[in-house]
């Protein structure tokens, strides 16, 4: 037995003997040595005598001094005792008391009962009606663990982290690694703004970083993504630092590094490359949403890890019928932004998705209609659901999604004809908010659907390109053309599904009638430039898109989107 050990089994062994006789002076400072000296043993939870030990602080919580009471509370805390009861009474004892306890005294009660999950709203209401007042008496330490506390129990108390936030900025050198990581996590769970510390937390973090175990690295980034304050100099060394421990990380620290950086905006391939070679062998500790935003981090930042993805896949599809509608949206645009096939995954979210569609958003079932459709996943059914409940709700989305639906739908192939009447009425009104990309992608998609309703909507959309021409051109041999200059014989031709045959390795090939008219319009002498709904589906944004196209086009006879 180590000294110790020696030391909590001689104390519980005069407890056995002589407990009877301890006043509460005695039983707080046999909980304390306990708790200091080893007592969060496993073993030792079943120990009848610490048992008795509780019992008998239980019984006379309301003869505690404010000393024993927040020793007593600590202790059993650090202890991880499991006691309702206990923390019932001594909340109960307590409550009128707390005017007398001094700053540690009330630091180490608001952290007791926080770190032994007990809940005790009028306890921790009147801590912060008394602390808020006596601030100045508190060391660094008494101030973090005080705004952890409140943060872990989830009590709102903005007047005192604005307190705070006020009496830790000017001593913050005395913070340590801890104390710091503890803080920005508090005010970033609570959900209270502190832009000003947190600016001065950046800056002193910097210089102690090599005091900071990695999961206080990792809490630190996502505390300060999480209230979108930026310290770009702050997250680079980080990512200099994190990247040689991420193997110390649990998965969720991991998830959660990760989920910073990309939130964060800040570029970190290096520490994204060690992060998903250390992620895999422990996805099986993350829950739904940790993988959720695992995924999605990667896709943000723009980090390749194929194998990771697919991975995730594997996990996620057995948590896919307890998504949230986020964790349906977001799984999915991910592993569509990131370009990794994922079929079975996407067949699941298909299936659980539409028993849930009716709390979407028009605006996320947009987004899920793109990702399955930039993913190059069949969901005929998803779509038709969608279809149906989008329509008469078209005003809730956006300008940018408006077309995005227009897009998916056509590049899936859907026979939705009311839905494109209802996606043309609403784009009509508000085509001043469609960009140059949303322009083409709804002409493009009218084109390939072969939508003829308006004809002056679709020139209206394609006039906006920049490219002026004709739609619909029919020429006098009977051949029809999507956009088309007769003086100059020069035409595009956007080329959707029914066009093509999937060969094998999911090639498309144009079919039979698609190569016999443009052997003809050749003929003919008209200069055909293709625009095959599949390349036009890969290309990622308005850049990409203006490559593609001067490779398609003359630019001395086009203007270019």
């Amino acid at each position: 037995m180590t000294k110790r050990g020696a030391t909590v089994e001689t104390i519980l062994s005069l407890f056995d003997a002589h407990g009877k006789k301890f006043e509460p002076r005695n039983l707080a400072t046999a909980a304390h040595r306990i708790a200091k000296f080893g007592g969060k043993s496993r073993d030792l939870q079943h120990d009848g005598r610490l048992i008795a030990l509780v019992e008998a602080c239980r019984a006379r919580a309301r003869e505690f001094d404010a000393r024993q009471f927040a020793n007593a509370a600590w202790a059993f805390a650090t202890a991880r005792v499991n006691s309702i009861e206990l923390f019932d009474e001594l909340a109960e004892a307590g409550q009128s008391r707390l005017v007398e306890f001094n700053a540690q005294e009330l630091s180490n009660t608001a952290w007791a009962f926080a770190t032994a999950g007990a809940e005790a709203p009028q306890l921790f209401g009147t801590i912060a009606d008394v602390a808020s007042s006596r601030l100045g008496d508190f060391n660094a330490q008494n101030l973090a663990n005080t705004a952890w506390a409140f943060a872990t129990v989830r009590f709102r108390a903005t007047e005192l982290f604005e307190a705070i936030a006020v009496a830790a900025r000017p001593r913050l050198l005395e913070f340590n690694a801890q104390d710091v990581a503890n803080t920005v996590w508090a005010f970033a769970e609570a959900g209270v703004e502190a832009p000003d510390l947190f600016r001065a937390i950046a800056d002193v973090a910097r210089s102690k970083l090599a005091e900071f175990k990695p999961y206080a690295l990792a809490n630190m980034v996502w505390a300060f993504a999480t209230t979108k304050v930026e310290a770009p100099l702050l997250f680079d060394a980080v990512s200099s630092k994190l990247r040689r421990r991420v193997d110390e990380l649990r998965a969720r620290g991991l998830a959660n590094a990760a989920w910073a950086f990309a939130t964060a905006g800040v570029a970190a391939p290096q520490l994204f490359e060690e992060i998903a070679a250390a992620a895999g062998p422990r996805l099986g500790d993350l829950g739904a949403r940790d993988l959720v935003n695992t995924a999605w981090s990667f896709a943000t930042a723009g980090a390749r890890a194929s194998r990771l993805f697919e991975e995730i896949a594997e996990k996620a599809r057995s948590h896919a019928d307890n998504f949230s509608k986020d964790d349906f949206v977001n799984t999915a645009w991910a592993f569509a932004t990131a370009g990794v096939k994922a079929p079975q995954l996407f067949e699941k979210l298909a299936d659980a998705a539409r028993s849930k569609l009716a709390e979407f958003s028009p605006q996320e079932m947009a987004r899920v209609a793109w990702s399955f459709a930039t993913a190059g996943m069949s969901a005929p059914r998803l779509f038709e659901d969608i279809a149906e409940k989008v329509r008469s709700r078209l005003d809730e989305i956006d300008a940018h999604g408006l077309a995005n639906a227009a897009w998916s739908f056509a590049t899936e192939g859907v026979d939705a004809p009311r839905l494109y009447d209802a996606i043309a009425r609403a784009s009509r009104s508000r085509l001043n908010e469609f960009d140059a990309e949303d322009y083409a992608n709804t002409a493009w998609a009218f084109a390939c659907v072969d939508w003829k309703k308006d004809p002056l909507l679709f020139a209206e959309l394609t006039d906006r390109t920049g490219w002026t021409h004709v739609v619909d051109h029919v020429t006098p041999d009977g051949l029809s053309l999507d956009m088309a200059q007769p003086e100059t014989k020069c035409a595009i031709q956007v080329d959707g599904p029914s066009r093509y045959l999937q060969g094998a390795d999911n090639c498309w090939i144009e079919d039979g009638p698609t190569r016999l008219k443009s052997r003809l319009l050749h003929r003919l002498g008209w200069d055909i430039s293709h625009i095959p709904f599949f390349e036009w589906a890969a290309l990622d944004g308005k850049r990409a898109q203006d490559a593609y196209l001067q490779t398609k086009l003359q630019p001395t006879e086009y203007a270019l989107l």
